[in-house]
């Protein structure tokens, strides 16, 4: 028994967190996660692909009409047509673009999160597999 809970400590999963608070989430590397709103200044769908890459997420694609493609600096649509490594990044929770996060099979609003000083930020972490469980039993 000393052994499975010294285990549980020892090890660790990476997740993706949304919100001050948020319940992480697990994910594993070549995991693709999709955020969706509308672009406050052009009035237009914005899709952002991200993939999961050892404890990183890699904004890969970016889908919109090309006035917007050019405001953010991006060339074309073709695919692949950026590529952008970060560890976490912030919505402003008043942003009218009605943001939606896409992990795995969930959908999630980003406005039904908690914020930290007027953002809700989305990070990938590294916690312990018995913190893991912990928040999958308070689900």
């Amino acid at each position: 028994m000393f052994i499975i809970l010294l285990f549980s400590f020892i090890v660790k999963v990476q997740v993706l967190e949304i919100g001050e608070g948020g319940w992480p989430i697990r994910v594993r590397n070549k995991d693709e996660i999709i955020l969706q709103y509308t672009h406050s200044m052009f009035g237009v769908p914005v899709i952002e692909k991200f993939f999961v890459e050892d404890g990183s997420l890699i904004l890969y694609h970016v889908d919109t009409n090309y006035a917007a493609l050019e405001y953010f600096g991006i060339e074309g649509k073709k695919k692949d047509n950026i590529k952008l490594i970060i560890k976490e990044f912030s919505i402003p929770k008043d942003s009218i673009g009605k943001h939606t996060l896409y992990v795995k099979d969930k959908v999630f609003m980003i406005s039904q999160f908690r914020d930290f000083h007027g953002s809700v930020r989305i990070r990938l972490r590294r916690i312990p597999l018995i913190m893991f469980f912990k928040y999958c039993l308070w689900r």
